[in-house]
């Protein structure tokens, strides 16, 4: 597509901004509203009838959503390109960078992977509750901006739903399809198998854990990636501390059935509750009412490192406390448990 091309007769496109299987996106200007905004232009170059339906979908499905851990929907709408006649929808600009391009410098502080983590798990705990399954969660699907709010000093969202699994009784949910990105897919995603919202947990647990170590959980090729997950569980290094390594053995789990809760992992990154045991329910929707409690490992508590600013307070275990305190003479260091933080 052109630069400065007019799409929907409002939206100025100018640089593109990424590309994946189902479309392309551009950062473009809304000269309605004079904002910048996130041009999404699906592809129709020999589309299938299954893949022009989950093209509405996503649009329906994003405009539906509202949270503040996922890209919000501001219009829709079809333009007829110089190639041919597309749908495209309008997102809001998240104007900083992704998961990925951070990770390019190697491994990332654990106070901003905790920050990341926690936002992604809150976001993936509110599409599980209304029955959909990401599928791709990975770092190039994640956009960090280098601001400070809702109690984080790092703001993420978690985008592209255009393979994400549909709830129950829809019929463009595939089976017996490998969908995402193998580097981060679960093992029953990996086999084949049915996916549940745990798959969702497991694929971010990978992330955090490429994350803080720099590494890739599984290397190699794309097949003996996949290969590897379906036999044995990421090495956890001993560098890491112990309240990570619990959290990320948890959450990549082989068996479905034993990791914790979307909602789980975002308390527990937020140091405010107890990492519980995730139950698939008969419908494999994540239903947090609903959700037994078993066997919970001890609650990852978060520290006061330090009882006044700038000096060497106690580092002593204190009761949880929510994140994102602001500063004030007496500032508390949120965290859960991990040094530093």
């Amino acid at each position: 597509m052109e630069n400065s091309a007019l799409v929907g007769g409002r939206y100025r496109i100018h640089v593109p901004l990424g590309s994946g299987g189902m479309g392309s996106v551009y950062q473009a200007t809304d000269e309605k509203l004079g904002r910048e905004v996130a041009v999404k232009v699906f592809r129709q170059e020999h589309a299938s009838a299954e893949q022009q339906l989950r093209q509405e979908y996503e649009i329906r499905l994003l405009a539906s959503l509202n949270h503040p851990g996922l890209v919000s929907v501001h219009d829709a709408g079809t333009h007829a390109f110089p190639e041919g006649t597309r749908r495209y929808f309008v997102m809001e600009l998240v104007e900083d960078t992704t998961l990925e391009r951070r990770m390019v410098g190697g491994p990332l502080p654990s106070a901003e992977v905790a920050d990341v983590g926690a936002q992604v798990a809150e976001a993936l705990a509110y599409v599980h509750r209304h029955g959909i399954v990401h599928r791709d969660v990975k770092p190039a699907n994640i956009l960090v901006r280098d601001t400070e709010g809702l109690g984080f000093r790092w703001i993420a969202k978690l985008t592209d739903f255009g393979i994400a699994q549909l709830p129950a009784g829809s019929s463009l949910t595939s089976t017996g399809i490998v969908l995402g990105t193998a580097y981060y897919l679960s093992p029953e995603q990996a086999a084949r198998e049915p996916v549940s919202a745990a798959s969702d947990v497991y694929s971010l647990g990978l992330v955090l854990l490429e994350a803080l170590t720099g590494e890739s959980p599984f290397p190699g090729t794309m097949a003996e990636s996949l290969a590897a997950r379906l036999v044995s569980d990421p090495v956890l290094p001993a560098s890491l501390e112990p309240e990570w390594r619990l959290l990320l053995g948890r959450m990549t789990r082989r068996d479905p059935r034993e990791r914790p809760s979307a909602s789980s992992v975002a308390r527990s990154l937020r140091g405010t509750a107890e990492l519980d045991v995730h139950v698939i329910l008969p419908d494999g929707v994540e239903d947090a009412a609903a959700e037994p409690r078993l066997e919970p490992v001890p609650a990852l508590a978060a520290r006061v490192t330090g009882a006044t600013e700038g000096t060497g307070g106690s580092d002593a275990p204190a009761a949880p406390i929510v994140r994102g305190r602001h500063r004030q003479e007496r500032r508390w260091r949120w965290g859960f448990g991990i040094p530093g933080l």
